[in-house]
């Protein structure tokens, strides 16, 4: 906050001093990994994440989740493949308090508005935007909320 109370946020693709368009680039903050059906989206990089689909989606992994008394959002453009549609799966998500090796101990849920999650549009190159919001408000507990913000953009 300035000193005459307006907020400033940054948003930033993953480290752009490493950035590069390849979407299996650990550097990015989201990227595809295990043969491109995996979705990685690491808080701590960044908080804007670009994919391009190549195959379906089916495990997404949070990595740096917020630990208590934090909260983290986290936008995601998703673009559909160019020839042939692509799903992404939400029914395998699992949460890590590193890049990856120590998973989150205890309660953690993804919820989505209105209780429906996320359906990938499935025109060619249509974009999907989705948020997630964590907050972690006590020990060993993490909530992500799933919102989308809008599909079907062409």
């Amino acid at each position: 906050f300035s000193k005459y109370g307006i907020a400033s946020a940054r948003y930033q693709l993953g480290q752009t001093e490493a950035w590069d368009d390849d979407q299996t680039n650990a550097n990015r903050s989201a990227y595809l990994a295990d043969s491109n059906t995996d979705l990685i989206i690491d808080m701590a990089i960044g908080n804007v994440g670009v994919i391009t689909l190549v195959d379906n989606i089916d495990k997404i992994k949070f990595y740096n989740v917020p630990t208590v008394g934090r909260a983290i959002n986290f936008t995601l453009r998703i673009i559909q493949h160019a020839s042939s549609a692509k799903t992404v799966s939400y029914s395998t998500i699992e949460f890590y308090t590193d890049s990856g090796s120590t998973a989150v101990s205890g309660t953690k849920t993804l919820q989505w508005s209105g209780g429906a999650s996320h359906v990938m549009s499935t025109g060619v190159d249509d974009v999907d935007i989705v948020q997630f919001t964590s907050i972690c408000d006590t020990t060993n507990t993490v909530r992500i909320y799933g919102s989308v913000i809008g599909q079907n953009f062409s």
